[in-house]
């Protein structure tokens, strides 16, 4: 190789090298200063939101859980379920679900949607002591829908 070829390569490679580490610290600063503002927006987001777990049995061997769905602090059963679900609800009582995701009420089975919170002191479900429209969700809850005939979920 002649002295030009290698001076020429020397330099091309000192470039790559300069623009490189230009690069990484423009990136490495803009990864810093996004990553702050998420904490940020993390940190204020759960001063005014809670995170619940919530589950939808459908009485077939089939349950879908929504793990850490992120709800304004208030929420109720209610506005967790539209969030999740399609629901349909009882013309004349708001806080009683009859379909959710296309599964209707079997009357005739007697085969409704219940829906019950897990009672972490007691180890154990709880069923729903109010309408679904009406209860106040809180922070890192457990809640399921069943569509059973009263049975306490397995």
């Amino acid at each position: 190789m002649s002295g030009k070829k290698i001076w020429f390569l020397a330099l091309f490679l000192l470039a790559w090298a300069v623009i490189a580490t230009i690069a990484t610290s423009y990136y490495y600063m803009q990864y810093t200063k996004y990553n702050d503002l998420y904490q940020d927006i993390s940190k204020k987001l759960g001063e005014v939101s809670i995170s619940i777990n919530l589950a939808i049995d459908y009485g077939n061997t089939t349950r879908v859980w929504y793990n850490e769905t992120v709800l304004q602090i208030g929420a109720t059963l209610y506005n967790a379920t539209v969030k999740v679900a399609k629901i349909e609800t009882h013309p004349l009582y708001p806080g009683y679900v009859t379909t959710i995701d296309g599964v209707k009420e079997n009357l005739s089975e007697e085969v409704y949607w219940l829906w019950w919170y897990w009672e972490e002191t007691e180890r154990k479900w709880t069923f729903g002591p109010v309408g679904f429209n009406e209860y106040t969700l809180h922070d890192k809850q457990t809640l399921i829908w069943y569509y059973s005939n009263g049975a306490t979920p397995p």
